[in-house]
């Protein structure tokens, strides 16, 4: 298979160009080389890019947080 670009990617995955960038950095993946301004991938990059680790906010705690205690002192007047 050839090397690919983004739009090709995107294309083959049915997402965005956005999406496939953003997961690109998340990844840490990085080009095969160069084309002008054009990055040119391996075509190995559409698995992992199609299957990201589970990566993003943490769930909510199931019980509420208790706030902080406020170390600010009051002023008086």
């Amino acid at each position: 298979m050839k090397e690919l670009t983004v739009k090709e990617i995107a294309d083959i995955l049915e997402i965005p160009s956005k999406t496939v960038t953003s997961r690109i950095r998340l990844l840490g993946i990085k080009e095969v080389r160069k084309v002008g301004k054009t990055n040119i991938y391996d075509p190995n990059v559409v698995q992992q890019i199609k299957n990201p680790n589970p990566v993003g906010h943490p769930k909510k705690a199931a019980e509420p947080v208790k706030p902080a205690k406020s170390k600010s002192k009051k002023v008086k007047k």
